[in-house]
């Protein structure tokens, strides 16, 4: 099922400001400056996310506490 329609960029950031008010695009440019050099190359070389790279309509789940280093492989 693809959900993509010509409002989608709209609607998800109505979902988007519904979840959090927070400006997630503009943290995670922040995280993502301290970031260290090859960081998460384990993680772009795994075959898990090779294949969700390619595939269209995937969801790609990293679940993890708070702190462990999402938002840096993100």
């Amino acid at each position: 099922m693809n959900i993509y329609t010509e409002n989608s960029d709209a609607e998800r950031d109505k979902i988007l400001e519904w979840i959090s008010p927070i400006n997630f695009f503009i943290r995670q440019q922040e995280i993502s400056r301290g970031r260290q050099e090859n960081t998460g190359g384990w993680l772009i070389d795994h075959p898990t996310f090779n294949t969700w790279k390619v595939e269209s309509g995937k969801l790609l789940w990293c679940p993890g506490i708070p702190g462990v280093g999402k938002t840096v492989l993100v």
